[in-house]
């Protein structure tokens, strides 16, 4: 398989939607994956917009699949996804996929992140201590997000595919995209939260 003639895949969901799950599969395949990297994605994404460079010049010649492109600390949360229109602009021919879920549950997955550091590194940015405010910016950035997709990529079906991570034929779904056929004995949930520190919502 050449690598360089396969298009590049964005993952445009939020993190807490099967992410690290859906960068283990492509890795298995053999496929280039990056996931997170620790915010200097979102980073690198930044400085190359500043300097009139494509978005992810730097990782575009490593990688072709692009995950939970999030940059998240206690001073700054900004969600790569956001960044749909200027990945379109500079790559043509690629596969973006909402990854996503029911709402409520991904709310709940996002408390429970990481114990609630995740929460509470939110809360330290919103200067509030009431779990709802950040709630309820979660859930109100998640509907205008999948709103400003599904509209950009409504006249661009090839190069679009929404998918719920719970789907039982989620594999076959996102294959059926690609150039190529992915294994689903590969896909598995990991990265599952655990530890439930604050009241669910």
């Amino acid at each position: 398989m050449r690598y360089r003639e396969l298009p590049y895949v964005f993952f445009i969901g939020f993190n807490r939607t099967a992410t690290r799950s859906i960068h283990r599969l492509f890795v298995l395949q053999g496929i280039p994956s990056v996931h997170w990297h620790k915010n200097r994605i979102v980073i690198k994404m930044l400085r190359n917009i500043t300097r009139g460079r494509k978005i992810l010049s730097g990782y575009d010649s490593q990688y072709l699949v692009f995950s939970d492109v999030i940059l998240a600390t206690e001073r700054i949360l900004i969600e790569g996804n956001s960044f749909f229109r200027e990945l379109y602009r500079d790559y043509p021919g690629s596969l973006f996929v909402l990854n996503n879920r029911p709402t409520q549950k991904w709310i709940k997955s996002r408390v429970r992140q990481k114990g609630g550091d995740f929460l509470r590194r939110q809360l330290l940015l919103l200067s509030t201590q009431d779990s709802e405010v950040a709630v309820k910016l979660w859930e109100n950035q998640k509907n205008r997000h999948e709103e400003d997709v599904r509209s950009f990529f409504s006249n661009k079906p090839e190069q679009f595919l929404e998918i719920d991570i719970e789907a039982a034929d989620f594999v076959e779904k996102l294959s059926s995209k690609l150039p190529y056929k992915l294994n689903a004995e590969n896909w598995q949930v990991v990265g599952r939260s655990t530890n439930s520190v604050i009241t669910e919502t």
